[in-house]
């Protein structure tokens, strides 16, 4: 028995015959002879083994299981209308999948949003590094900016780029009581976070070094944190930068610690991976080494 699958002309015939109550108007809407149309139409009802449309001499017109296919027919070539525009509207502004740790998301996805806005759909991902370099591998990202030593890194299925390094600075929030300049961190509550590297052991230096740490889940906790308390805090410095504001200082921290941030590309040529090497050159200025800012 043959399959009663039918295509897309035999949909268009079917909605066209409808609509013009005519297989002659239908065969010309269609650029095919009338007799192929014909032809084709009754090649369908036998596929099917149902009669569609009754034949008059002024033309045809769809019977109640015509009706019924009919009305299908018109909604699934509506369908692939609606994806074809959307196919061709995804190749002209296409969907550009990043991920980021939370830390760093402010930063990066801003930047990524100024180059990338007029020319494509950016979809935001925040999440720990592993899972962000799992769904690269996957393909549910396209990219994925990360703090991890070149070992934890994929070897295969992904280009990397390494972006730079992200000290540890010195956040001052506004108001804060001036640094002893010789022990900065000598009796002050500090709060800490960091974007890899074990937050405790580095929270233990910090104890050396004077300060009495509390960990904050993410960066802009910390800084929330600090500006509440008046405290200092050991910070990421694209995070820092990212959200200083008016009368607020970013210094060297007397405690170093530096990640290196890699952007790991999924190694497929596609709209959305040109574009993101494209951005490079701007990611790679979240992470100047250059340490001391202050919001003017």
């Amino acid at each position: 028995m043959a399959s009663p699958d039918l295509d897309a002309p035999d949909l268009q015939l079917l909605v066209s015959a409808a609509d013009t109550g005519s297989i002659g108007a239908a065969a010309r809407s269609l650029q095919v002879s009338q007799p192929s149309a014909s032809l084709r139409l009754s090649r369908i009802e036998r596929r099917l083994g149902v009669s569609l449309f009754d034949r008059g001499p002024t033309g045809v017109r769809p019977t109640p299981a015509g009706r019924v296919l009919v009305e299908r027919a018109r909604r699934a070539l509506d369908i692939v209308a609606v994806g074809i525009a959307e196919a061709r509207e995804t190749a002209d502004h296409p969907r550009v999948a990043v991920g980021t740790i939370a830390s760093l998301a402010p930063a990066v996805f801003t930047a990524l949003d100024l180059r990338l806005a007029a020319r494509a759909h950016l979809v935001q991902r925040s999440d720990h590094g592993h899972p962000l370099l799992q769904a690269v591998l996957d393909g549910a990202l396209d990219a994925a900016v990360v703090c991890l030593t070149a070992d934890q890194l994929p070897a295969a299925g992904v280009r990397r780029i390494t972006l730079g390094r992200d000290p540890v600075v010195l956040f001052l929030p506004q108001g804060c009581n001036p640094l002893n300049t010789r022990f900065p961190l000598r009796n002050r509550n500090t709060i800490v976070h960091l974007t890899s590297g074990n937050a405790q052991t580095f929270a233990e230096r910090v104890v050396r070094a004077g300060g009495r740490p509390r960990i904050a889940q993410t960066a802009q906790t910390g800084m929330a944190m600090a500006r509440a308390s008046g405290d200092l805090a050991l910070l990421p410095a694209s995070s820092a930068r990212a959200d200083c504001r008016h009368g607020e200082l970013i210094e060297p921290s007397p405690v170093r610690h530096r990640a290196d941030v890699t952007l790991v590309i999924a190694d497929v040529p596609s709209p959305a991976t040109r574009l993101i090497h494209e951005t490079v050159p701007h990611l790679q200025r979240l992470f100047d080494p250059t340490t001391r800012q202050s919001s003017a």
